[in-house]
């Protein structure tokens, strides 16, 4: 019997709030930490001005938040953690405010969604997907 590698996979998760890259292998654990969750997210400053950070964690593959998960692709076993961490952490996070005029009051838009599409463009031009 041969060995089969175990690869990991990538999926886009969406959230009640957002969406994010998750790094997960073919069976993970319902409490273990052996996903890797990649996103943008929104934090409120002490002057109320939102700011848009990146953020790479350990996190269990399942929880009451995620509504739904779509496979992106098998990453060859090349392709480890660190590689793909450090490819995405290359991908600018972009602030609301840089999209709209300064005058326009408008509500704050879920940037998340944009990280993810520059993330996801980043990991096909490198080779990744």
């Amino acid at each position: 019997m041969l060995f089969k590698e175990n690869k990991k996979r990538l999926y886009i998760a969406y959230y009640t709030r957002g969406t994010a890259l998750l790094l997960a292998p073919k069976k993970p654990s319902f409490m273990a930490y052996d996903t890797i969750r990649y996103h943008a997210f929104d934090t409120v400053l002490r002057s109320g001005q939102v700011v848009w950070q990146y953020q790479e964690q350990s996190v269990v593959s399942r929880t009451d938040k995620l509504v739904a998960v779509m496979l992106l692709g098998k990453l060859h076993p090349s392709w480890t953690k660190d590689l793909i961490s450090k490819w995405l952490r290359t991908v600018p996070v972009v602030q609301y405010n840089m999209l709209l005029p300064v005058a326009v009051p408008v509500v704050q838009y879920n940037m998340s969604h944009h990280w993810v599409w520059a993330a996801i463009d980043t990991l096909v031009r490198v080779g990744a997907l």
